[in-house]
């Protein structure tokens, strides 16, 4: 095999034997949400001991681009996907993550609902239809505009999640080992590096530009800042001349955004870009200029112009063998506004490919 580390991740329980070996190759919030919904589903239908779960990965939270994510349920810089789709990815995750909300730890998860206010040119249009169908939607007047900092020509607010990634990717890496799935730390070069798999959900982000030679994948580099202001309770949105600016408060800090530079693979810190979101920030609300500023922060979108992939494949091994392959990969900047029904839309391909025995009946 080709990688630089193997490791265990301190928690691999046995596999069951004769079960048929799932891999689920990325560590990040599409990896462990399609390892959740596979393993949820197998446990509804009975099938759990029919099939070993176990997720690979370079690297697992925190050290994933999902944990740069600003944190927030809002579709953006997702390409090539028809909006009855991407409605329908968006609304199955609200609601998986408003009843996790609801629950008496849903905090410690990281999911809370704020409102929105958010302004944008008047090239870019007025709302769409989905987002005047949310809770609370209503447009905001001159005088609240000028309240909420926004120069905006439209402006609008409305009632969203927060989605503090921090806290949820930790929370969905529980829910993996409550499912008793494997976890395996190394970086996987080709296919070949996971014969000893049966199947693979391939949810490698970026990495399939590579990995699977996908010319469609780029990146969208984004940049953030995490701040000390406690005193922000609300979030603000902002596109006009053609910067993108966030405000999102978290539990321990607010979030300052952003920028959407596509095709750019830096991962370091821009000076130029801190100095901007700063300004642009500030400008919107000026006690911000008080903040502390706790770290900085680069993650790279991992977008796909031809849309978001979704889809059964097949590798041809070394020896000869076809590895089935479902694919979940090219979220863009929208991963946890639409992960959970993504992933429920990839199990589905996989599930009739596994060709598992009927379960036990209980009685």
């Amino acid at each position: 095999m080709s990688y630089s580390q193997t490791q265990s991740s301190g928690f691999n329980p046995s596999q069951p034997k004769g079960a048929r070996r799932v891999c689920v190759l990325g560590g990040g919030c599409i990896g462990l949400s399609n390892a959740v919904v596979l393993s949820r589903r197998l446990k509804e239908r009975g099938q759990s001991s029919s099939v070993s779960i176990t997720i690979v990965a370079e690297n697992f939270p925190p050290a994933t681009t999902s944990n740069a994510a600003a944190g927030l349920w809002r579709v953006f810089s997702v390409m090539g996907v028809d909006q009855k789709t991407l409605d329908r990815w968006a609304e199955s995750t609200q609601r998986w993550l408003e009843e996790q909300m609801r629950t008496s730890d849903g905090a410690d998860h990281g999911i809370f609902p704020t409102f929105i206010v958010e302004g944008a040119d008047a090239s870019s249009g007025n709302p769409p239809d989905w987002l005047r169908r949310m809770n609370g939607f209503r447009m905001l007047t001159e005088a609240e505009k000028s309240l909420f900092g926004l120069r905006a020509p439209v402006a609008w607010q409305w009632l969203s999640l927060i989605v503090e990634s921090g806290r949820y990717m930790v929370w969905l890496k529980e829910l993996c080992m409550k499912g008793s799935i494997r976890f395996e730390q190394r970086k996987v070069e080709s296919m070949d590096d996971l014969a000893e798999y049966d199947y693979v959900l391939n949810c490698t982000g970026l990495a399939a530009h590579k990995l699977f030679n996908d010319s469609a994948v780029v990146p969208v580099r984004g940049q953030i800042m995490r701040v000390k202001a406690p005193w922000i309770k609300h979030i603000t949105l902002s596109t006009t001349d053609n910067t993108y600016t966030y405000i999102i408060p978290n539990r321990d800090f607010v979030v300052l955004g952003g920028v959407a530079q596509e095709g750019n693979w830096s991962t370091e810190v821009s000076a130029s870009d801190s100095a901007g979101i700063w300004e642009r920030c500030c400008k919107t609300i000026p006690s911000l200029r008080s903040a502390e500023v706790l770290e900085e922060v680069v993650g790279l979108r991992p977008c796909r112009k031809t849309g978001v992939r979704i889809e059964l494949d097949s590798a041809r091994l070394s020896d000869g063998r076809a590895l089935p392959i479902v694919h979940n990969y090219g979220h863009g900047g929208s991963g946890f506004t639409i992960h959970w029904g993504c992933a429920e839309d990839a199990v589905d391909l996989l599930l009739p490919v596994l060709d598992l025995p009927p379960a036990l009946s209980k009685l």
